[in-house]
């Protein structure tokens, strides 16, 4: 078993925070809230956990923190109601970071993810920089297409230019 502490952060600050105990057979269910970021905190190694596997099971998330991802960890019910939200965690740098598909496909992401699908997300994806205004994924999504987010994303490029999500993140939150 091991604790990961789930945040909420909305435009101005946490609305919600939670434990959610891994691999004790029942899953922690929360509702889901419009423009928001979810945090997640790995108490035994002190930062997000590297990899998560994401399911889309009608129009709720189910998270799994385990390697195996057999068993979910975490319900959010009503993620897919609204496209305004994102997964993001805490580096071993000590920088914020959204959770990218394996794959790297823009439909694998846990904003596209069809009815049904299962993808593991790797934590490392566009660094997160409170000061933006739109979701990361949003231009990509709406304009960009798969080439151009492919293009855009590519590790040569100047760091100032990266798309951000709007939710602040405190970073001398207490998980304690």
């Amino acid at each position: 078993m091991n604790t990961i502490i789930v945040k909420t952060h909305n435009t101005n600050s946490t609305v919600d925070q939670m434990q959610v105990i891994t691999k004790d057979g029942k899953p922690t269910v929360i509702a889901a809230v419009d423009k928001v970021n979810y945090e997640f905190y790995d108490t035994a190694i002190g930062r997000a956990p590297n990899h998560i596997i994401t399911k889309r099971i009608k129009n709720n998330l189910h998270i799994s923190f385990e390697e195996e991802g057999q068993d979910s960890d975490l319900i959010i019910e009503g993620f897919y109601d609204s496209s305004d939200s994102a997964l993001l965690g805490i580096a071993e740098n000590g920088e914020y970071y959204y959770y990218i598909p394996d794959t790297g496909e823009t439909y694998d992401y846990v904003t596209q993810l069809a009815i049904g699908d299962t993808e593991g997300q790797a934590l490392g994806g566009t660094q997160y920089i409170a000061a933006a205004g739109l979701p990361w994924w949003i231009p990509a999504a709406a304009g960009l297409g798969l080439i151009g987010l492919v293009a855009s994303s590519s590790r040569g490029k100047d760091n100032d230019s990266k798309l951000t999500n709007d939710a602040p993140i405190a970073v001398n939150d207490s998980y304690t």
